[in-house]
C-alpha cells in the first residue's frame, strides 16, 4: 500500500489532484486497473488514506521527539525541530496536508482533529514556559 501511496504523491505532484485517478496510479504502481478498488471506493476514500497515513507517520514523529526530550529544558525547541524536520525531510506531504483547496471540508474533519493532537503534544511544554 505504501509504494501505491507513494506514486500517487508523485502524480499529485507533477500533474495536481485534479488529475488523479485510481486508475493512473495502479498503472504507475505497475497493478491492474481493478486493483485499487479492492482497497477503495472511489478517489475521495484513497485520498482520505493517503492524508491519514502521512497524519499517522508526523504524530508518530512528534510523539517520539516529546518522549525523547521530555524532561529536557529545550523541550520545545527541539519539538519544534522534529516538526520542521519531518517536513523538510518530506515537503510533498507538507504540500498534500495543509495546501489543499478542501482540507477543512466535511472529508478531512479528522485531520483538523490530529492536527489539534498535534498541538496539545507540544501546548503543555508551552504553558509551563508562559
Amino acid at each position: 500500500m505504501l509504494a501505491f501511496f507513494k506514486q500517487a504523491l508523485e502524480l499529485i505532484s507533477m500533474e495536481g489532484e485534479e488529475t488523479l485517478s485510481l486508475r493512473k496510479a495502479a498503472l504507475k504502481c505497475g497493478v491492474s486497473n481493478a486493483a485499487p478498488y479492492a482497497h477503495f471506493s472511489n478517489k475521495d476514500e484513497f485520498i482520505a488514506a493517503i492524508q491519514q497515513h502521512i497524519m499517522d507517520l508526523f504524530v508518530s514523529t512528534l510523539e517520539q521527539a516529546a518522549e525523547m526530550y521530555e524532561n529536557a529544558p529545550d523541550f520545545l525547541p527541539m519539538l519544534g525541530t522534529s516538526y520542521v524536520k519531518f517536513f523538510y525531510h518530506n515537503p510533498v506531504y507538507f504540500d498534500f496536508l495543509f495546501s489543499r483547496k478542501n482540507m477543512f471540508s466535511f472529508g478531512y474533519l479528522h485531520l483538523v482533529y490530529q492536527s489539534c493532537f498535534c498541538y496539545n503534544i507540544a501546548g503543555d511544554k508551552i504553558d509551563l514556559c508562559l
